[in-house]
């Protein structure tokens, strides 16, 4: 692998896990005593939606590209024995954090439905009435194909992508076969298709930094005309609209990133803050979901607020889960690494 295409890796991580964070960062929240607030109209919907549900969508595909590619990265070879050290490094990575989250925040909403009963949507069973199934499915699918801890779906995803990895090789590794299984997945597929996608960037030791930087005067406006565009669209169409603005995206943020650190080194800053993406991403959308109910249920429903709380909210999640990593790091650094699946 390049040293251009690390350094790009390394610098995308903690900013894609911004957008993330943004597209939980929701002011329509229900509770439990049946109010809600759900806003149709105005700046702050219009806000909302060309961030989190517009420019904010090409985030998780572009994890699954970054994880597919450096999971096949090094070329085309793929041995029994590479595939069994790729597999028992993403228990270590993998498996052991989503346990260990997803078990800690069974325990955070059991408290947090307690203290704050009047907070719940009421949609769901509260974690005092769960059955030893309720239990065990809250790795799994606890509530509308999620686990409990939402985000770690993707970390879910990507073991079971890893477990099917030999089979990707071998549709992949063929290049004229791969790229027809990359449009079709692309064109019909889940966001996990970009995992196929960065797969076969490296099985086929494409420059993807190479390309997207070209690429980028075109993908840039192609990705913000086309979420406007598909705004006004029927559902059908509106879905083809929506992977080509995602596609564009994940090309405009690769591109875009590609061509500041062409000439610069990533610093000190840049470096630390990749180590904290994980942390991040697997800590933020419980917390903020409640911090966001909070904001909604003390400060008037107006469109100011609102956008103020849009914003402020995922900015306050980012420094709270940022100062938790710093202390933890100078604390606990044992426990850190182990929640962080040893990137640190």
């Amino acid at each position: 692998m390049r040293p251009e295409i690390s350094k790009v890796i390394t610098a995308l991580r903690f900013p894609i896990c911004i957008l993330v964070v943004f597209i939980h960062s929701t002011m329509n929240v229900k509770f439990n005593d049946l109010t809600s607030i759900n806003i149709r109209g105005g700046y702050y919907e219009l806000i909302r939606d060309y961030i989190s549900t517009g420019l904010c969508l090409s985030a998780v595909p572009l994890f699954f590209f970054i994880s597919g590619y450096l999971y096949f990265r090094g070329g085309n070879e793929f041995s029994v024995n590479q595939y069994i050290t790729k597999t028992h490094s993403r228990i270590k990575s993998l498996l052991v954090p989503y346990l260990l989250w997803n078990t800690l925040f069974l325990v955070a909403f059991y408290v947090a439905e307690n203290i704050f009963p009047s907070m719940t949507s009421g949609n769901h069973k509260t974690i005092a009435e769960y059955g030893l199934s309720d239990f065990l499915m809250a790795y799994w699918n606890a509530r509308e194909g999620f686990p409990i801890d939402g985000p770690l779906w993707f970390v879910r995803n990507l073991m079971i992508l890893s477990i099917l990895s030999p089979m990707f090789y071998w549709l992949l590794k063929n290049r004229i076969l791969g790229l027809v299984i990359i449009i079709m997945a692309l064109s019909f597929g889940p966001q996990d298709a970009y995992w196929l996608l960065g797969a076969y960037c490296a099985l086929q030791e494409v420059d993807f930094v190479k390309w997207t930087k070209k690429l980028f005067y075109f993908a840039l406006p192609l990705w913000l005309i086309l979420i406007m565009v598909c705004w006004g669209l029927e559902s059908e169409l509106a879905l083809v609209v929506k992977r080509l603005y995602v596609l564009s995206g994940v090309c405009a943020i690769t591109g875009m990133v590609g061509i500041f650190y062409r000439n610069k080194p990533l610093g000190i800053n840049m470096s630390f803050l990749q180590t904290t993406s994980f942390f991040l991403f697997a800590f933020h959308q419980p917390i903020l979901l409640l911090m966001c109910k909070l904001w909604c249920r003390y400060t008037p429903s107006t469109d100011n607020f609102l956008i103020i709380g849009y914003f402020l909210m995922p900015v306050t999640i980012i420094l709270i889960s940022t100062m938790i990593f710093v202390l933890m790091k100078s604390f606990t650094p044992k426990i850190l690494t182990v929640l962080n699946g040893g990137r640190i």
